[in-house]
């Protein structure tokens, strides 16, 4: 009874608002009035009632909506049932709705289930990127040591050399596998020695072995 009036007062207060109330009572097939059942409206977000005293309700805008209805009776047994409602206008709409049975594989997904599908496809996805991460983190080239900048310094002499003394610090860059500042570092020190000279061009730089 106090179920019966609470529902009289919530659609009382909501028609003040000139919403369109959807309600109505669940009943199974021997017109037996059941409570407990959870029924399902595809509105965006769905709504979800959980029926008490026999006894649904949902507010609504206009348009075309699924009532889905289902109740477990035990094991992978239920009684379902899904209604077709058109809301055309605000007011009243009373749609009783009459379960039947019905097996677990013929009910619809609950939307929880595509929620959890698509936390675990992210999950995975951000695993596979974490990884990827990682890998390339390791794939990096190592801070070379002390013995190996004196090797490559002579690699990038031994460079400018073969190309006849002058040569662009971009194809430098690619031969030598060093950060682009560390190779700029290195030709910055061979330059205060005066080794080497650059000369700007355009964005680039023109390295210049100087003559002895």
């Amino acid at each position: 009874m106090k179920g019966t009036i609470y529902l009289i007062l919530f659609l009382l207060c909501v028609s003040f608002a000139s919403a369109a109330i959807l309600h109505g009572t669940i009943y199974d097939s021997n017109f037996n009035k059941l409570n407990d059942v959870i029924v399902e409206v595809n509105t965006t977000p769905p709504q979800v009632f959980v029926s008490k005293e026999g006894q649904y309700s949902f507010v609504l805008d206009t348009g075309n909506y699924a009532v889905v209805a289902k109740y477990r009776i035990g094991g992978d047994n239920y009684l379902y049932t899904s209604e077709n409602v058109t809301i055309a206008r605000n007011g009243y709409f009373l749609v009783d709705l009459f379960l039947n049975p019905a097996k677990k594989i013929d009910m619809p997904v609950n939307p929880l289930f595509n929620y959890t599908l698509l936390i675990s496809v992210i999950s995975v996805l951000l695993l596979i990127f974490l990884g990827v991460t990682i890998y390339k983190l390791r794939s990096r080239p190592k801070i070379p040591s002390d013995v190996e900048v004196d090797k490559y310094t002579q690699e990038l002499l031994a460079i400018i050399g073969k190309e006849g003394g002058r040569v662009t610090q971009k194809d430098i860059r690619k031969k030598i596998p060093l950060s682009e500042a560390k190779v700029s570092l290195m030709i910055s020190e061979l330059e205060e020695k005066g080794i080497l000279k650059r000369i700007k061009k355009g964005r680039g730089n023109i390295i210049v072995l100087n003559k002895k």
